[in-house]
């Protein structure tokens, strides 16, 4: 099965590294060597999510010694122990002015033990230069089939020699080989913690104390990317995302209720405001019809007083309702078209009386009152209740 993979998918028999890239033997062009690293792994990633769980375990390890090939080809030191050993182990003399001894070379591979090379955006082990031996076993910690001359499980990372773990980090070749000696990589800072998971907690912070949704919002989506990227790539911080989401969230809901809140009451006061004006066109058309007959208002109460001054005096329905347009025109007012209350009886001379006023449907404890002599005041709480 492993021979048919590597005919299958990088056309090639179980390989050395550089029948792995499709090279010929101890090739010293590093163009030539990039070209073909890219032209495998892209063959490679094809079948990275493939549903056979044996085919899967073989691409991973495929994935492994495909990197290890990379990183040894294309450093100059690597390839120089890399092709005295292989010429060593062919029997064939090694081209060029490549001179390392076999000393100089075992202390290279000494130096090199607990190296693991990630690529493709799998976590893989290091693996043995040799890999003529096919026999296999299995994890102890999963279960997963893995080679005897393999350095670790590629199911769960378990080293068969130390009986540990080791720390295993994700990478891609596009951004070059990642390196990891002795748990540390090289280049970098020790804490593998997920930048996303530090982001969602300080945009979380500020948006608990001033952003509101504006950080919120961002907050929880980092949040929830970080913890999907801490599962998959075993790194730090999922405290941190936790967090970051959970105080994101919070502010987001407080931000929209109270811009609800404040979007209501906005509607409320423009309302409120269009009553008044309401009101005080009718104050003029009382005023209008109390010329006309000595001083006096309409005498009927309710809807009928009103229709007393449509529509020679007040020729315009919509004034008659808070909201416009909440009713449609007709020849006929009825209480169920009119959004005030209307007494009857008064006038001009009356003094400080109320004559028209909001029903109590149109607001909460609070409406407008008109006045005998013309004026609008706002009553809210007992006030408008003892109307």
């Amino acid at each position: 099965m492993q021979e048919n993979l590597y005919n299958e998918i990088l056309e090639t028999e179980l390989p050395n590294h550089y029948q792995l890239l499709g090279l010929k033997l101890f090739e010293g062009d590093q163009g030539l060597i990039h070209q073909a690293a890219l032209r495998q792994m892209k063959k490679l990633k094809a079948w990275d999510l493939h549903e056979d769980k044996s085919t899967s375990v073989q691409i991973k390890r495929m994935h492994v010694q495909l990197s290890l090939a990379i990183s040894d080809l294309e450093d100059p030191e690597k390839k120089i122990a890399y092709d005295t050993s292989l010429a060593e182990k062919l029997g064939i003399p090694l081209p060029g002015s490549q001179t390392e001894t076999t000393k100089d070379k075992k202390s290279k591979l000494r130096e090199n033990e607990g190296i693991v090379v990630m690529s493709s955006g799998q976590p893989h082990e290091k693996l043995s230069l040799k890999q003529s031996d096919k026999s296999t076993t299995q994890c102890p910690e999963c279960s997963t089939p893995i080679a005897k001359t393999d350095s670790i499980c590629p199911g769960c990372g378990f080293n068969p020699h130390t009986g540990k773990k080791e720390n295993v980090l994700w990478s891609d070749y596009t951004n070059s080989a990642v390196e990891i000696n002795k748990g540390k990589r090289k280049g970098a800072a020790t804490s593998n913690s997920c930048p996303f998971a530090k982001a969602s907690l300080a945009l979380g912070i500020l948006s608990l104390f001033c952003l509101g949704a504006f950080a919120g919002i961002p907050a929880v989506i980092l949040g929830i990317l970080s913890l999907g990227r801490i599962s998959r790539l075993n790194l730090a911080g999922k405290g941190l995302a936790i967090t970051g989401t959970v105080l994101g969230s919070l502010s987001s809901v407080a931000s929209i209720a109270f811009f609800a809140v404040s979007i209501s009451q906005a509607r409320q006061e423009a309302l409120a405001a269009r009553s008044a004006e309401n009101l005080k066109n009718l104050s003029l058309a009382l005023n209008m019809y109390a010329q006309d007959y000595d001083g006096l208002f309409p005498d009927k109460d309710g809807a009928e007083g009103i229709a007393m001054l449509y529509p020679s005096y007040l020729t315009d329905q919509e004034g008659l309702a808070v909201k416009k347009g909440k009713y449609p025109p007709s020849e006929e007012l009825s209480e169920d078209s009119i959004d005030y209350q209307y007494i009857g009886g008064r006038g001009v001379h009356s003094v400080n009386q109320p004559v028209a006023w909001d029903k109590f449907t149109n607001f909460k404890k609070r409406g407008n009152v008109l006045y005998s002599d013309g004026t609008v005041a706002t009553l809210a709480n007992e006030d408008w209740l003892e109307m």
